[in-house]
């Protein structure tokens, strides 16, 4: 049987996860924010991050089919 592979994560990527997440855990405890003004903004960065995912794709997508109507053109 062959062996099954792990996905691969950088340790960047997963420092910066873990990071971001104890910062809002400590600001919570600490009272500086409330758990649930924690929560609300972390999902709205990770939605703005989807979202900008979404609007590079599109353009990087129309940018490719407009190079390829381009070499047709020419």
């Amino acid at each position: 049987m062959a062996a099954e592979r792990k996905p691969v994560r950088s340790r960047w990527a997963e420092g910066l996860g873990d990071g971001l997440y104890g910062l809002a855990d400590a600001l919570a405890t600490v009272g500086f924010w409330g758990g649930g003004a924690v929560a609300a903004a972390l999902g709205k960065f990770l939605l703005g991050g989807m979202l900008a995912a979404l609007g590079v794709g599109t353009f990087l997508r129309f940018k490719r089919l407009r190079m390829k109507r381009g070499a047709r053109r020419g």
